[in-house]
């Protein structure tokens, strides 16, 4: 979507020729392109916009806003006011549970005393679990220091084994930061007084900050194209045959990168037999069945929601 966003073009979808007879596209506001079409913006000095959906069969599903940054639109100072259309027989949206997570404050309570005054026993701390973004070259040449990111992170959270009706081995290949999501909507939703049936016109939205180490998962991808570049940097001149068997004998790069239990080395969560199951930080050199995976996102303080 970035990519074609950069290029203003809308990308044609692959393998289309024909909607099925029983879909009736060209009556209704919908297109699927069967090929490449130029991107234009609505006028001028408004940026391009886009939405993109991913839906897990474990019922894990991602939304992610994109927006155009114009050069022109950027102003530190500058406050953009967006009015939403007038229709006809709309109803009002009214904010009805909400809910707040950040750093030791694990509840809409608790994170209400402290923004009023109360429980300033914790102090702000600098993120502990980048995984190697402090230590990239970007990092440097931004000229980036660790000390300015201090806030109140999530060192650990519990989670029933039964709330959401995840597998346990399913949980295990989640990223801990999606299990405090849910948490958060279920709380949201809780305070609203909603159950699980009857929310047809109900949403829940979260704010949260990406988890870094998502980014090693995706990278496992990426690595084949990479190892083509690093045979070239060496000075190795391979044939493709060569090449696969090469990459092979890295240590099997593509699954070393993403440890066996889940993308978040070097954490582990193991399943207890009883409920809630418990997520904070872990000591790798300690055996101990006892480990503990993450929370939270580095750079982030926690997730907050608001059902409407």
């Amino acid at each position: 979507m970035l990519l074609a966003m950069n290029e203003g073009i809308l990308p044609p979808t692959a393998g289309f020729s024909a909607p099925p007879a029983a879909i009736d596209l060209e009556g209704s506001p919908f297109q699927v392109l069967a090929s490449a079409r130029p991107w234009q913006r609505r006028s001028e000095g408004i940026p391009r916009r886009a939405a993109v959906s991913a839906f897990g069969f474990g019922g894990i599903n991602g939304h992610l806003l994109v927006e155009e940054w114009l050069p022109e639109n950027h102003s530190a100072s500058r406050a953009i006011a967006i009015k939403a259309p007038t229709v006809e027989g709309a109803t009002d949206i009214a904010i009805v549970g909400i809910d707040a997570r950040f750093g030791p404050w694990q509840s809409l309570k608790k994170f209400t005393e402290r923004v009023l005054g109360g429980d300033g026993s914790a102090e702000p701390t600098v993120p502990q679990r980048w995984w190697g973004a402090e230590k990239s070259r970007w990092f440097r040449e931004e000229e980036l220091d660790p000390a300015s990111f201090k806030g109140f992170y999530v060192d650990e959270f519990a989670v029933a084994t039964d709330q959401f009706r995840i597998p346990p081995l399913e949980m295990e290949e989640m990223l801990p930061q999606q299990l405090l999501m849910l948490q958060t909507a279920a709380a949201a939703m809780a305070d609203a007084g909603l159950g699980r049936d009857g929310n047809d016109r109900a949403a829940v939205l979260i704010g949260i900050a990406l988890d870094l180490n998502s980014t090693n998962f995706s990278f496992r991808w990426s690595m084949a194209e990479e190892a083509r570049k690093w045979q070239q940097e060496l000075g190795n001149e391979l044939s493709p045959g060569d090449l696969e068997g090469w990459t092979a004998s890295c240590g099997r790069l593509p699954d070393l990168l993403s440890p066996p239990t889940g993308p978040w080395a070097p954490w582990e969560i193991l399943l207890p037999a009883v409920s809630p199951v418990s997520f904070g930080s872990a000591d790798r050199a300690s055996p101990s069945p006892t480990r503990k995976a993450p929370a939270s996102a580095p750079g982030s303080s926690g997730p907050a929601a608001e059902c409407r």
